[in-house]
Order: structure tokens, then sequence, then C-alpha cells
């Protein structure tokens, strides 16, 4: 594949958010021509899509069914071909110490809900390289 064809081939997101609303609204957000999203409803699937695929961004809750986001935080940067894919924790929990332990299990960036659409966007687009 040519440099130029590398430049036009989609950037590929995991989403992983357990609430169907989130995820529907964050596709939203997120859909253009140059983002491929795939969509996890928990941890276990999470990491089922991290042992056979690489991602250029990944978007992770922490409160989730069968493992939580911050075991999977853990497991990509240690267990994973993802292990140094930018991690963005999308969250309600806001406390210090929750934000602290995101970063000191290595997230890019720790965002809590409710979140500005276009921050996120913004953030997401930076990542990406697509600004």
């Amino acid at each position: 594949m040519t440099a130029q064809g590398e430049e036009m081939a989609a950037k590929k997101l995991l989403l992983v958010e357990d609430d169907p609303q989130i995820r529907g609204l964050v596709n939203l957000l997120l859909r253009r021509e140059d983002i491929q999203i795939t969509e996890a409803a928990d941890g276990g699937e999470t990491m089922q899509y991290l042992a056979n695929e690489t991602y250029d961004v990944i978007l992770l809750d922490i409160m989730m069914p069968v493992m939580d986001g911050y075991e999977v935080l853990r497991r990509i940067r240690t267990e994973t071909i993802n292990a140094h894919t930018p991690v963005v924790i999308l969250t309600s929990r806001a406390q210090d110490a929750d934000i602290l332990k995101g970063y000191a299990l290595g997230a890019t960036l720790y965002i809590t809900k409710p979140f500005e659409p276009e921050d996120l966007v913004a953030q997401v687009h930076q990542l990406l390289g697509l600004n």
C-alpha cells in the first residue's frame, strides 16, 4: 500500500460503553467517513475485539458488566497489541481518586459524563490526527 493510500484509510475507534443511548450519541457525534467505529457493550466483548484488532483510539467507560473499565485498561496496557493505543476514559466517575486511578493505569485522557459533545469530538479528532 502506498503512503497516499495509508493516509486515506479510515481511522479505527473502539467505543466501549454499556449504555446503548450513550453509544448511539457518541457514534452520531463521531460519525465521519474517515472514522470506522466498532462498538462493545462490556469488558468481555472488548477483550475479544482487542485480541485480534488494532485501533487508533479507544473510548472506554468504567462502570460496565463482566469486567470494569479499569481492569480493561490494565489489560490493554499489559496484555494486548493495543498497549500503546490512546485510551480516553469516558465515565460518570468524577472523584479525584477515580481520575488518578485512570491515569495511573495508563489513560491518555479522562472525560467525565455529562460531557460537552464538541469537546469530546475535538479531543478524539486530535488523537486521530483529523484536525
